[in-house]
């Protein structure tokens, strides 16, 4: 017999399990597609860009599904506040479609840059990871790109509640 399915069944439950958790580069992608899965409240993204390979169709159906949720709200920032460097194309155009046909998602540029994040539900990824740039995986070339993953409800509330409030201020300024 096999252990070696059980004991990564074991691991993955353990990890689960965590408060806390050092986040590779390559579970990146994973973590960004199950939060797209299963988060039923809230979804918090902060990326500085946009490249149309990420923001693809696959990205953009998983985005409609996660918008048709009853009582979600979502948010995706992306820059890193210098307007003249940042060029972005289709991948762009593709999210303000979204931000349109969806009034609970918000799709806005950051004047200044701010920490790259991901917050689904009661959970934050705090990491150096280009969210909608890069689209990691075990198989890619290696990037150091690592993150801390963050499960504790009212640790995830506060930086939620912060960040959302300065998306917010940015739009009244608009």
């Amino acid at each position: 017999r096999d252990a070696a399915p059980d004991d990564s069944a074991t691991a993955r439950a353990e990890l689960a399990a965590l408060t806390v958790h050092a986040v590779p580069t390559f579970e990146h992608r994973e973590l960004l597609t199950r939060a797209l899965h299963d988060t039923r409240r809230r979804f918090l993204l902060i990326t500085p860009h946009l490249r149309d390979a990420v923001v693809n169709q696959d990205l953009l159906t998983q985005l409609e599904v996660l918008l048709r949720r009853k009582g979600l709200t979502a948010h995706i920032a992306y820059g890193l506040g210098h307007p003249d460097r940042e060029q972005y194309t289709e991948a762009l155009t593709r999210l303000r479609r979204l931000n349109d046909r969806y009034p609970n998602l918000t799709v806005v540029r950051l004047r200044s840059a701010a920490p790259h994040c991901l917050v689904f539900d009661d959970s934050w990824i705090n990491s150096s990871f280009d969210w909608l740039s890069f689209r990691g995986g075990a198989e890619r070339a290696y990037r150091r790109e690592e993150g801390t993953l963050i499960r504790s409800a009212s640790i995830v509330d506060h930086r939620y509640a912060e960040t959302v409030a300065a998306i917010e201020l940015k739009l009244e300024a608009e």
